[in-house]
């Protein structure tokens, strides 16, 4: 027998395992302090590699790395303000700021846009952060962070401030997980040791098991930093995987020590006590971990590697806390004895002993009763057990199937300041404003010339003819379809001068024509055209250039000199003769007006450039707003930096009203998505191919992907642990059994989750809650169920008990430790609670439901109840009948 020979070999060599397991401690422990280095913070990272979506992120990235799909060049500070006087005060904190930036060696500036004030007068204030080149925002959150709070004591701000965008929300998840796991991880630690303490009455026994999953844990963490080189492993993983160890860890080892006790209690000397616990706790232990490692394992063949890398580490960390449990928890065993009971000794727990008195005897002898007459009672009212558990799951299930779930994976798991200011964002503007969509639309022939000197007023942007004649006119059509969706805020097409030239021409005055302008814009766009035209306004003496150029002005400061003279007609009877080099155009007005040099270089010094006196601001207006924002891209990408060249992609940017993530939201994706689809079958002439893409797309795709795999993991799951129930019990219907009453459990937890977070908390419930809870449930919450099937295996076909008999007995003499191993992984698991994140707290709630419910009611009561009234039937399976003429001789 596999375990006889296990027994024998760790009772002949316990020093070896010991060291074995000391030097694995000491080699992994080196990997294991990196292990935190590889994870992955970023949730667009994670999403499965052949989906329209991330073919479109893939092509945003290497065509747009100016694209604002990654606003970590744009971190957002939001201000807060109650009243007409906070909004003054909102003011003079963007003043301070401004400011104080020019003597900051990595901030540019902070550019508002215009207040958006409800009917009560309260409101916010967005204003794009500007970093300097080579700035890393999302290392750069805390000082930036530091900078506002010492800004607004100077300027004596005592309102509400919050830095969101992508860096601000990749920095919180990134220091709230650490902060989670110092809260978390000690709590959990102190937990066990409490629990364990109070049920063997001692201090050794109590550290033991945290200490030796401690071991694998270790080991885990060191595998978990070579995973992280060949795959992505999301943060979260790292939160779940020492709480997922301790809970079902500790219980295994738990398991192997109670044994040990019983029977040296029963009068057996130290080595066979020793030999029992390894051979039948043993197997128990073993096939309740391996159920565990399958249902964690069945996740990795998800393509969403969020979902599969933390099964896999998962599994990896449940099967090295198993095989800890199996080998080096003996072996301590094996060398200290009953000193594991220290300060309390083994006759301590005999008759007359000191555990036969005082409060533990109390709680022994009320457990001992409490699980003999439930055990009777499952048995005496087994039918109406049963046909009670039918009508809790048959709701259960209704209302499980027909809760909503979240796609906003992004809310799930924010915390800190950077969920304050998205929920400010929420409350006051367009919830989808920071995490718009993306349609990226590749031509068959450039759409623009880039053209990149390194010097913002001398890069510029020209539409080619092939932009004014065969697209501009096609796309106004589909931007409306798109805005006829109520919950579509803002469409974001290329940014085009011209065209906002000629459409404010009959506005007067200048600065009425950039409000005009700038009131059609969204929210980046918006604000990165103020900062722009601000910095451009202040080198102008007449706003009007900004609109007209230079014409005029050089017009009137040569007519003495030379009457009749016009710039313009000059430029473009040059262009006309084919040379088109700003640059090279002024030479020839130079060569044939001499006198105009000194006009010419006087406007220099204003801050003009050849660009700009031979073609206006439009191509340098059209290349800050189309490039910094990402609206074109194209081959003037030059190993992933700006250069000259062409632009042949697009980039149409869209927000919703509700939040980007939300089912509403999601419906508008797949609206949008169609609205462009359709865009592209009708111009195949001129378009090449067509994505869409965006974090909140993302995350859709990968839903509908989880969604679609969810059907086959579930059944790979319930498959492998049915045959791997099979094998051991050798029966046809107690596998089944199992899974159903598993499955029971299940439906109950999540709709209880739901109830609890959705109506009485008003979270949402994120999709991939379910999904986990449905797996891991599968695996973890069988534990129980075949710590107790297997005791009573073991009393029917080893001890010859009657069904009834072995359920009686097994039900009493496993009552308080599977009781104990409940409390225990319902309370590690519970620990995540404590997490900042929603996600955390729902995941660790549902599944410490489950295994309560598992190990306090569907354990205790129904288990026994249906396997009283299956009888005989139990034990149907291959080689029945000759284990039963074993047992009867």
């Amino acid at each position: 027998m596999l375990f006889d020979r296990l027994a024998n070999g760790i009772e002949k060599h316990p020093k070896l395992i010991i060291v074995a397991w000391v030097v694995i401690l000491l080699v992994m422990a080196v990997f294991a302090i990196r292990a935190p280095d590889v994870l992955i913070y970023d949730v667009n990272e994670m999403a499965p590699t052949d989906s329209e979506s991330v073919e479109g992120f893939m092509v945003l990235l290497e065509e747009f790395p100016q694209s604002s799909v990654d606003t970590d060049k744009f971190p957002v500070l939001v201000i807060y303000f109650e009243d007409k006087a906070g909004l003054d005060k909102a003011n003079i904190l963007l003043l301070e700021l401004n400011m104080d930036a020019m003597s900051n060696p990595d901030i540019v500036s902070f550019s508002s846009m215009n207040p958006m004030i409800t009917e009560k007068g309260d409101g916010i204030i967005l204003a794009l952060v500007t970093l300097k080149e080579g700035v890393n925002p999302l290392l750069y959150t805390p000082e930036l962070r530091d900078f506002i709070d010492e800004s607004k004591k100077a300027c004596g701000f005592d309102g509400v401030e919050c830095v969101v965008g992508t860096s601000a929300i990749g920095y919180d998840m990134q220091n709230n997980s650490v902060e989670d796991m110092k809260r978390i991880d000690p709590f959990t630690v102190l937990l066990i040791l409490v629990l364990i303490g109070l049920f063997f009455r001692s201090i050794v026994a109590s550290a033991t098991p945290p200490i030796v999953i401690g071991f694998a844990f270790v080991a885990v963490m060191g595998l978990i930093f070579f995973i992280g080189q060949a795959m992505q492993i999301f943060y979260i993983t790292n939160v779940m995987i020492l709480v997922c160890m301790m809970g079902a860890g500790c219980d295994y080892c738990i398991f192997i020590i109670a044994r040990y006790r019983e029977e040296r209690r029963s009068g057996l000397d130290h080595d066979d006590a020793l030999h029992q616990a390894i051979v039948w706790a043993g197997e128990s232990i073993a096939i309740s971990g391996a159920s565990v490692v399958i249902g964690f394992g069945v996740i990795s063949v998800c393509d969403y590697s969020m979902v599969s890398s933390m099964g896999i580490c998962l599994a990896l960390g449940v099967l090295l806390a198993l095989l800890a449990a199996l080998t080096l928890i003996p072996a301590i065993l094996a060398l200290i004895g009953d000193k594991v009971l220290w300060p309390s000794k083994m006759e301590d727990f005999q008759e007359g002993g000191k555990a036969s008195k005082g409060w533990y005897a109390w709680f022994s002898k009320k457990g001992t009763k409490y699980f003999e007459e439930s055990s009777r009672f499952s048995m005496k009212h087994a039918k109406a057990i049963a046909v009670v558990a039918i009508l809790i799951t048959v709701p259960a299930v209704y209302a499980m199937t027909q809760a909503e779930d979240s796609y906003d994976m992004i809310s799930a798991m924010l915390s800190g300041e950077s969920r304050e200011g998205m929920e400010l964002i929420g409350e006051y503007a367009d919830q989808g404003l920071v995490m718009p969509n993306y349609t990226i639309i590749e031509y068959k022939e450039p759409i623009a010339n880039v053209k990149y000197t390194g010097v913002d007023t001398e890069n510029a942007l020209y539409w080619t003819d092939y932009w004014k004649d065969r697209v501009a006119g096609s796309l106004p059509e589909y931007y409306n379809k798109v805005l006829e969706d109520d919950n579509v805020a803002t469409i974001n097409e290329p940014f085009v001068w011209q065209a906002y030239v000629d459409e404010t021409k009959d506005i007067t005055n200048p600065s009425e024509r950039l409000q005009h302008i700038r009131s059609e814009l969204t929210m980046f766009s918006a604000m990165l055209f103020n900062a722009m035209t601000k910095v451009v306004g202040m080198m102008l003496p007449d706003l009007n250039m900004l609109f007209d150029g230079f014409g005029a002005y050089i017009d009137q400061s040569v007519q003495p000199m030379i009457p009749g003279f016009s710039w313009d007609d000059e430029v473009a009877e040059i262009k006309a003769s084919g040379v088109s080099e700003p640059s090279e155009v002024i030479s020839k007005i130079e060569e044939k007006y001499p006198e105009l040099t000194s006009v010419i270089n006087a406007i220099k010094g204003m801050g003009a450039t050849d660009v700009i006196l031979v073609d206006g601001f439009g191509p340098v207006i059209d290349y800050q707003m189309n490039i910094n924002l990402g609206l074109v891209g194209g081959d003037y990408i030059k190993d992933g930096k700006i250069g000259s060249g062409d632009a042949r992609y697009m980039k149409i940017n869209s927000s919703t009203i509700e939040s980007a993530m939300s089912p509403r939201s999601m419906q508008s994706i797949e609206y949008i998505g169609e609205v462009f689809t359709e865009y592209e079958e009708k111009n195949k002439n001129v378009v090449v191919d067509e994505w869409d893409t965006g974090t909140a797309v993302l995350m859709y795709d990968a839903s509908k992907i989880v969604k679609s795999q969810f059907t086959l993991i579930e059944i790979l799951v319930v498959v492998m642990i049915i045959l791997m129930l099979f094998f051991v019990m050798r029966s046809y219907l107690i596998p089944i059994r199992s899974v159903l009453t598993i499955l029971m459990s299940i439906s109950w937890t999540l709709a209880i989750t739901h109830f609890v977070f959705t109506v009485l908390l008003g979270e949402d419930v994120l999709w991939l809650v379910p999904v986990l809870l449905m797996v891991i449930c599968l695996g973890l919450g069988m534990d129980y169920d075949i710590l107790l099937t297997t005791r009573i295996k073991e009393n029917v076909m080893s001890l010859g008990m009657s069904n009834d008999d072995a359920i009686h007995h097994a039900v009493v003499h496993t009552g308080s430790i599977i009781t104990i191993c409940g409390l225990i992984m319902g309370g590690a698991l519970g620990t995540l609670m404590l997490s900042s994140m929603p996600l955390l707290r729902e995941i660790g709630f549902a599944l410490c439901f489950a295994i309560l419910v598992d190990a306090l009611i569907v354990r205790t009561y129904i288990v026994p109840a249906i396997m009283h009234l299956l009888g005989d039937w139990n034990w149907k399976g291959p080689g029945s009948k000759k284990k039963q003429k074993e047992v009867d001789g």
